[in-house]
């Protein structure tokens, strides 16, 4: 059963409770990186915003927008900044390289709603720092994962 919990009457569940297909209900979480990619294949396109997020119980999902339907919202996305984000896309992330250890990733629709809010007892995970033991020996490292 996921985990879920509300504000006002708007229900939210966590990072790992999210499945594919598109999804209604809301995810409360901070933005900790924030880059535009440009497009590889289309030189008329103005690519996209790429976004790596967590939520309260520090999980993190890859999340992309458009880059032409970000700037049609008008939404300042900071990274630290805390968003209530609701209907989006959950995908398996079949990216070669990965920003998370997600399985998933969530695809910023028009129909998505970003609304900034404050919250001073949301944790702020913005670094997952690996031992450079680990590295070196290249214990229990990906090689498809990209490091902080």
């Amino acid at each position: 059963m996921a985990a879920s919990y509300s504000l006002s009457s708007d229900v939210y569940v966590n990072i790992s409770d999210l499945q594919p297909g598109s999804s209604s209900d809301g995810v409360k979480v901070r933005v900790i990186r924030c880059y535009r990619q440009p497009s590889p294949h289309k030189t008329d396109s103005d690519g996209s915003l790429e976004l790596i997020l967590h939520d309260e119980i520090e999980d993190r999902i890859h999340a992309t927008m458009d880059y032409g339907v970000f700037k049609d919202k008008k939404i300042d996305i900071v990274e630290g900044g805390l968003y209530r984000i609701r209907n989006f896309m959950v995908a398996h992330d079949m990216s070669k390289y990965k920003t998370t250890t997600n399985r998933y990733k969530l695809r910023l629709l028009i129909k998505t709603s970003i609304i900034p809010f404050k919250d001073n007892g949301f944790p702020s995970s913005m670094h997952r720092f690996r031992d450079l033991f680990e590295i070196a020996n290249d214990i229990s490292v990906d090689n498809f994962q990209l490091l902080e």
